[in-house]
């Protein structure tokens, strides 16, 4: 007789069908990249009539608000939380610096004491791989 605590299924004479569970849905696939923090990295581009004496406080200014609008992103905390904090900061024209702002989240930067200017500075959210628009911008050098 069925129904005790000892009961089993192949000897079990009630005879209930068994429960089949649906198979879970696929978890979604992540690049590799995002799982590397090391070569996560921050764009920052700075346009190239911004005069000299600015470019470093420029750059600075617009990593540190860059990272404070994102910051409540995984991948922006994966790359703060690396020993090193990779920025790759680059030298543009007017036209790209504009063109730029089509291809994604970004923070602009106008200084205080120079608004004459407009924004000086973009500074790019934290991507595991970013749009090949970046791939061709050159690197700022001090001349």
């Amino acid at each position: 007789m069925c129904g005790g605590t000892g009961c089993r299924r192949d000897t079990c004479t009630w005879n209930i069908p068994a429960i089949v569970w649906p198979e879970p849905p696929p978890r979604p696939q992540y690049s590799q990249n995002l799982w590397k923090p090391e070569q996560l990295k921050m764009y920052i581009l700075i346009r190239d009539d911004t005069p000299a004496d600015l470019v470093p406080l420029i750059a600075a200014h617009t990593s540190m608000g860059t990272y404070k609008k994102f910051k409540d992103r995984f991948v922006v905390q994966k790359w703060f939380e690396t020993k090193l904090q990779k920025k790759v900061i680059c030298k543009v024209t007017p036209e790209v610096f504009w063109k730029a702002k089509e291809q994604g989240d970004y923070f602009a930067l106008t200084e205080v004491r120079h608004q004459e200017l407009g924004e000086l500075g973009l500074g790019f959210r934290v991507l595991p791989e970013y749009p090949k628009f970046f791939k061709f911008l050159p690197l700022y050098k001090v001349e």
